[in-house]
């Protein structure tokens, strides 16, 4: 590829409030796998590469697609999304973003989704009569959104910063594709010998005053964030050491920009010698945006939904240079590319107990990010 990845990320990644911006220093070196690559190397050769590139960099981000993950579990989509499959970025440390430059804007505009409200509501009915019928217990059905854009994905970036902040927040950029996320969402976070994961099943809309005590108490939204927590308990038990595993909260309710979750957390101990590609072949991609048992619901996925998640409901990995790592479920993340067009998506937990029209209703919620970007106005923020 031509020139390295531009990144910024929040300092949440590295244990900060998330009211800082960091960017890469020193030397930088980067690897994209393309889509292309799974066809052209084993996904072992890969995960090899992961682990060398983890542990020659003192820092590493990384960025990993949910269409990976489907691939660790030996499954294709028909309609593939075709974003690139991983994105490593090595450097020697991260400084202060330096906000110097000239003004520049976003226009998001033409937002619509490819999956039809009728054919989300026929992709439900048939995961409800599969629950019914005992195959899975839990499944998360998403559909994809396309937008055109004009202007620096860069704004967008800082305009959900100030107007959508969210713990989990970073930008980058490739020749082949910008992603500008806004997740809330942790995914593992590794220090020292312990793993802590902290699923998130369960919303309601932050317009909703009690929504976050309606939340704590809905059975629905209880039974779907405990099947989740079986699945990670079962996940992260495959790279833990015996009886390590053990769930510290139940059902807390955080608030968010636009949102209430619900979230558990979830430890353990991780055996000696496990690596990064050990964890991502256990536990990735995370359950909450899978469902459970979770082979079984990730082949009903690639049926159900109308193209690949590309890099929606995947992850995004920052390792220190002690060897800690945070990483964040790409929930709420947009893709830009070069050509004008972007890409969204947003999902949506589905139960035995689920009424499909309210499940689409859900959808509406995560997509306040995206519907942030296409307000009339443009944010006051710089270039790099």
């Amino acid at each position: 590829m031509r020139g390295n990845p531009f990144l910024i990320i929040s300092d949440t990644f590295i244990g900060g409030k998330g009211g800082n911006l960091l960017q890469p220093t020193g030397k930088t070196t980067s690897i994209i796998f393309s889509s292309s690559a799974a066809r052209s190397q084993a996904i072992s050769s890969i995960l090899s590469v992961i682990d060398e590139f983890w542990r020659t960099h003192p820092f590493v981000f990384m960025v990993v697609s949910y269409d990976f993950g489907a691939l660790l579990h030996f499954i294709t989509h028909p309609r593939p999304a075709n974003d690139p499959l991983v994105i490593l970025v090595g450097f020697d440390d991260l400084t202060q973003a330096n906000l110097t430059g000239p003004c520049t804007s976003i226009s998001v505009h033409s937002l619509k989704p490819l999956m039809p409200d009728h054919e989300f509501i026929h992709a439900v009915k048939p995961a409800i009569q599969h629950m019914q019928e005992g195959e899975f217990y839990v499944i998360n059905i998403s559909r994809p959104y396309v937008f055109r854009h004009s202007g620096s994905p860069l704004s967008a970036f800082y305009k959900l910063m100030r107007c959508h902040p969210s713990p989990y927040s970073f930008y980058l950029k490739t020749p082949q594709i910008t992603l500008v996320s806004n997740s809330p969402e942790l995914f593992v976070k590794i220090s020292g010998s312990e793993i802590c994961a902290q699923p998130m099943k369960g919303t309601r809309p932050a317009s909703d005053k009690a929504g976050g005590s309606r939340l704590s108490v809905n059975p629905k939204e209880q039974a779907e964030n405990l099947m989740i927590v079986d699945l990670f308990r079962s996940d992260l038990g495959k790279i833990c050491t015996f009886g390590s595993v053990s769930v510290e909260a139940l059902w807390t309710v955080k608030q968010y920009a636009s949102v209430f979750q619900m979230t558990s957390t979830i430890k353990g101990t991780l055996k000696p010698g496990v690596h990064l590609s050990d964890m991502l072949t256990a536990a990735f991609p995370s359950g909450s945006v899978t469902g459970a048992p979770k082979r079984r619901v990730m082949q009903e996925i690639a049926l159900l939904e109308s193209l690949g998640r590309g890099f929606y409901c995947g992850s995004a990995f920052l390792k220190s240079p002690g060897g800690d790592v945070v990483s964040s479920v790409l929930i709420r993340t947009a893709l830009f590319y070069p050509d004008g067009k972007g890409r969204y998506h947003a999902g949506a937990g589905i139960t035995v107990e689920s009424i499909p029209e309210k499940e689409l209703e859900e959808l509406q919620w995560k997509l306040q990010p995206v519907i942030i970007l296409q307000q009339s106005g443009s944010s006051e923020v710089v270039t790099l």
